[in-house]
């Protein structure tokens, strides 16, 4: 199903420019999530008056200098003082906290996100997991071509659980957050939350201010961060907060890196405050060989992937046409997911 569908705007764009506009774009790399389909951009080019550039990827610009749109996940903020014509970014990601500190209050540039175009495919990361480690099939997996006797399984016995047998903590209730708790709450899971909102959905039991939820911790099985970076976020999971687990709880993060203290992660894990911790995301990446997190057997690592989706590229070509249509047409407060 479409989100987003260019045809329903009733207005059409003055076809009369003086000049077509340019489109910077770093959805160039060489990964399906990350590359615009040729198509697309064939189809937009042949029905706007636009054309596009790529840009901040290998063996290209850092920027296009007459560019008005930048579209994209790699932008930095010292990008836009030599992109001086520009007028909207817009982010292939939900987050958009590469341009947080931006604040020229005299600027007139628009900012979009991709929000809710990932949203079920990092629910299915998370719930996969949870499948995974609550029936400890792990071990499976471990030494795949070694065969495990149903005596050797029987050792895990006391640590199966199903899902309506777990107690989850999710960090942070952006739409993500919200609809992950719905899912959970639906399989029979006891969801509570940490969160700024005073109002949360009938299907969270409990919602606490961060620090509130320390004295808690201990209750839950999973602990899922799913927070934005930002100031306030910055290295906020750290051993305060991670002496309070459960030495059999598993730590999830797909928000970002920089909201975990990666050292005191490590060191929670060595003194047994907590069972696991499985990182979709990290401090710096990709993860180098000698970083302290692939020498810890009890940190699961994946590369960013939690958001791939295969129906990503439908669903973000008909957001970006829609913006795109009400953008030519100077229609700015009806394009989806402003987020300035």
């Amino acid at each position: 199903m479409n989100l987003y569908m260019a045809q329903d705007i009733k207005f059409k764009f003055n076809m009369n420019l003086s000049r077509k506009i340019i489109v910077a774009y770093d959805l160039s790399l060489d990964i399906d999530m990350y590359k615009i389909p040729e198509k697309g951009l064939a189809d937009l080019s042949r029905k706007y008056p636009i054309e596009f550039y790529p840009v901040n990827v290998p063996n290209k610009p850092k920027y296009i200098e007459d560019a008005s749109i930048y579209w994209g996940n790699r932008i930095e903020l010292k990008m836009l003082d030599y992109m001086p014509k520009l007028d909207w970014v817009h982010f292939g990601s939900v987050g958009t906290d590469r341009l947080n500190s931006y604040e020229d209050k005299n600027s007139k540039l628009i900012i979009t996100s991709s929000k809710g175009l990932v949203t079920q495919s990092m629910i299915t990361y998370v719930i996969s997991l949870m499948g995974i480690f609550s029936k400890r099939l792990d071990i499976f997996f471990k030494d795949y071509k070694k065969p495990l006797t149903r005596e050797i399984y029987n050792k895990y016995f006391g640590e199966l659980k199903n899902y309506d047998q777990q107690k989850v903590l999710i960090i942070g209730l952006g739409e993500i957050g919200i609809e992950l708790a719905k899912k959970l709450s639906s399989l029979g899971v006891v969801v509570d939350a940490i969160s700024r909102s005073e109002n949360c959905p009938k299907f969270i039991r409990k919602n606490f201010k961060f620090k509130q939820s320390h004295d808690y911790l201990k209750d839950y099985d999973f602990v899922i961060s799913l927070l934005p970076q930002n100031k306030s976020t910055n290295k906020i999971i750290n051993s305060e907060f991670l002496k309070n687990m459960s030495s059999s709880s598993t730590f999830i993060n797909i928000g970002r890196g920089s909201t975990v203290n990666e050292f005191d992660l490590v060191e929670a894990l060595e003194k047994n405050h907590l069972s696991r911790a499985i990182l979709d995301v990290s401090q710096n990446e990709p993860i180098n060989e000698s970083s302290i997190l692939c020498n810890n057997e009890n940190i699961f690592l994946t590369p960013h992937i939690a958001s791939f989706n295969p129906s990503y590229w439908e669903e973000q070509l008909n957001l970006f046409e829609y913006n795109l249509n009400c953008f030519l047409n100077k229609k700015f407060e009806r394009m989806r997911n402003l987020t300035n």
